[in-house]
């Protein structure tokens, strides 16, 4: 086991911020955390959090999650596990084989797309490092930036800066306008 502790008493996600979810992950920590917050967890066959993994499966999930759902988190791993072994071109060459198969969820109307990592894990130290990672949000209602490319250094120089990650959700909301007003 790792990072063992208790579970702890958490605010189902849909009471405390109004909105309906489901998470589709091969990765159970990621699937734990979903489910500690009431979540489900959406079964795709072949998903595996590796190289091998269905991201077709995942991506025609997720689609179809969105009929009935305000969010879906959806977890792709392959390009972690390349950065723990230190292999920089499978890394690469699943990074390059994702990005055309997410090219439908572009099509999707009235949706907020936000495409980040958990942490960074480069190769050259093969593990997670506390290095920022890249944020991509795009739809209606973001403010676009000059910002051609996807990568740690294009990103930084973006138009969300350099944020922390807390402040993701507050942002998510606020492109969705279900943020709290302050002294509104």
């Amino acid at each position: 086991m790792r990072g063992a502790g208790e579970m702890g008493d958490f605010e189902p996600f849909n009471k405390k911020y109004g909105l309906n979810g489901s998470v589709i992950s091969a990765a159970s920590l990621i699937t734990g955390i979903g489910k500690a917050v009431g979540l489900p967890h959406v079964e795709v066959p072949g998903i595996t959090g590796s190289q091998n993994s269905n991201i077709q499966g995942k991506i025609d999930a997720c689609m179809n999650e969105l009929k009935t759902r305000d969010f879906v988190l959806m977890n792709i791993k392959g390009a972690d596990e390349s950065g723990h072994d230190g292999l920089a071109e499978q890394k690469k060459a699943f990074i390059e084989k994702v990005d055309p198969l997410l090219e439908p969820l572009l099509g999707l109307k009235d949706t907020i797309i936000i495409v980040t990592g958990d942490h960074s894990t480069p190769c050259t130290i093969k593990d997670h490092s506390a290095d920022p990672v890249p944020v991509l949000i795009r739809g209606d209602g973001v403010r676009m930036d000059d910002v051609v490319r996807y990568d740690e250094f294009s990103c930084a120089k973006g138009g969300l800066c350099r944020i922390n990650g807390t402040a993701l959700l507050p942002i998510a909301l606020d492109l969705i306008n279900k943020s709290h007003k302050f002294g509104a």
